[in-house]
């Protein structure tokens, strides 16, 4: 069930690519990644004018959990386009890291 979980979830983000292609050069929130999905289309639930948000914990931990189960031995990335996706997804994880931090106010002592 787990597998099959992942494998939706990364289904889901690949149909996304070409807005992770454009947040890359654009680092603009409406070219965030979604994180809420239709479960029978994949499509994103909301808007992109609707979102605005990095969703850099939510790819980070699916990043992370796909790693781990992966390093346990499941097979969850199958073809290297899948391979393809997920590299580019740390890339997008390593520039939403960079705009989140910029754009946050900083802290009174």
């Amino acid at each position: 069930s787990v597998v099959k979980l992942m494998r939706g979830i990364l289904q889901c983000i690949m149909r996304q690519m070409d807005k992770v292609e454009k947040f890359k050069y654009s680092r603009s929130t409406s070219d965030s990644l979604h994180a809420k999905y239709n479960t029978n289309t994949c499509a994103p639930i909301v808007g992109d004018d609707e979102w605005g948000h990095l969703q850099v914990d939510a790819t980070s931990l699916f990043l992370l959990f796909l790693a781990q189960m992966t390093a346990s031995g499941l097979h969850i990335v199958y073809t290297q386009d899948e391979v393809d996706v997920v590299q580019n997804l740390m890339f997008y994880i390593e520039t939403a890291y960079k705009v989140a931090v910029s754009v946050l106010p900083l802290s009174k002592p």
